[in-house]
C-alpha cells in the first residue's frame, strides 16, 4: 500500500480516495478534510533500545537493550500530520511563520509543543465522535493543563505515541540500529536529512522549510518519515514497568503533572545527520526550543473494533 502511494506520488498520478474502514494490516479514517492511513500494529513482545555494538550518538539517551511487551492493539500514522491536516484545528496556525507558510500543505506541520498537540488529538476524536484522551487539570502555578487521562492508553480517541509505541513502530520487526540495516550507506534514501537537503523545498533568504511528508522510501511497515523531516513529540504519560524478564509498555504516570516534566522527542529533522542520527533507538528530552517539532497521531483499537462512516 505504501509503496504504491509512493510511486503515484512521484509519476504526479493522483489516486483514488481512500475508502474508510480497516484493510487487513492497514485502514484508512478521517482526519481534517484528508482521508488518514495507519498502519495496525498486533499485540507483540519487541526487542528494543541501544545494542552493546551500537556507538552511542551525542545528544541521546537511549533504553538499553531489552524485551518489551506491547498489549495494546494500535493503528499509527502512516505518515506525519500535515499543515492540511493541522489547519482543520487551527487555520491561522502557519500564517505567520516562514517555516509553514510557504511550505507545501502537504508538508509535515512543525513548531508543535506538547498542549498543541493534546489539542489537536482531542480536537480529532471530538469531530470522530470518540471520547477524547487528555482532561484538564490544576498545575502548580492553578493554570488549568490538558494532560493524559489516568485510562487514555485504553481508549480509542486519537492520541501521540508512547516512547515505547514509537520505536516499536520505527523498528518495524527489525532488531539492527535501522530496520534497513547497520550501515548508513542507504538512509538518505529514508527521510529528509542533511545528506540530502540539498533537494529541500527552500523559503525566502534560503530559509529551510517543512517538507513534503512522504516523499521516501517507507519501512517494513509502511510508515514514512521516521528517519527524517520533523522530529516527532510522543506522550507525557507512559514509562514502561520493569519485571524480571521483559518490561511492560503500560501506564506508570498516569495522569502525572507536566510542571518540569519534558516529553521524549523521536526521531530527525531535514537538518540533522542521518548517518550520525537516523537510528531506530535514538531519542532526546526537552528540547522544546526547537523549531522543528512535529507530531505523529496514533489509536488504540479494541479487538471488535467496527470502523466508521464518512469524511465528515
Amino acid at each position: 500500500h505504501s509503496s504504491a502511494r509512493l510511486v503515484a506520488s512521484r509519476l504526479g498520478i493522483k489516486l483514488s480516495t481512500l475508502q474508510i474502514g480497516e484493510h487487513g494490516r492497514w485502514l484508512a479514517e478521517p482526519i481534517g478534510d484528508t482521508v488518514q492511513d495507519f498502519a495496525i500494529i498486533e499485540p507483540c513482545v519487541a526487542e528494543m533500545g541501544i545494542g552493546d555494538l551500537d556507538q552511542r550518538p551525542a545528544l541521546t539517551t537511549p533504553w538499553p537493550w531489552h524485551q518489551r511487551r506491547f498489549s495494546r492493539r494500535i493503528a499509527v500514522a502512516l505518515n506525519e500530520v500535515t499543515i492540511q491536516q493541522f489547519r482543520s484545528f487551527d487555520p491561522e496556525f502557519d500564517s505567520l511563520d516562514p517555516m509553514l507558510s510557504h511550505s507545501s500543505s502537504n508538508a509535515a506541520i512543525m513548531l508543535v509543543n506538547l498542549d498543541l498537540a493534546y489539542r489537536f488529538c482531542n480536537h480529532l476524536s471530538e469531530r470522530s465522535g470518540m471520547e477524547c484522551c487528555y482532561g484538564l487539570r490544576p498545575g502548580d502555578d492553578g493554570v488549568a493543563l490538558l494532560v493524559p487521562k489516568p485510562d487514555h492508553l485504553a481508549l480509542t480517541g486519537y492520541r501521540l505515541p508512547t516512547d515505547g509505541e514509537w520505536e516499536l513502530a520505527c523498528r518495524s520487526d527489525t532488531v539492527t540500529s535501522r530496520f534497513l540495516g547497520n550501515e548508513h550507506v542507504l538512509v538518505r534514501h529514508y527521510g529528509w536529512m542533511d545528506e540530502n537537503k540539498t533537494k529541500a523545498q527552500q523559503g525566502p533568504h534560503s530559509t529551510f522549510l517543512s517538507q513534503q511528508i512522504a516523499a521516501f522510501l517507507p519501512n517494513r511497515y509502511g510508515l514514512f518519515d521516521t528517519y527524517g523531516n520533523a522530529k516527532e513529540i510522543c506522550d507525557l504519560s507512559a514509562d514502561p514497568v520493569e519485571q524480571e524478564y521483559e518490561t511492560i509498555d503500560s501506564l506508570a504516570r498516569s495522569g502525572a503533572a507536566r510542571n518540569g516534566t519534558f516529553p521524549t522527542i523521536r526521531g530527525i529533522c531535514f537538518m540533522d545527520s542521518g548517518a550520525i542520527y537516523a537510528r531506530s533507538h535514538c531519542r532526546t528530552n526537552g528540547i522544546l526550543a526547537d523549531r522543528t517539532i512535529g507530531m505523529r497521531v496514533v489509536r488504540t483499537l479494541s479487538t471488535s473494533d467496527v470502523l466508521h462512516g464518512t469524511v465528515p
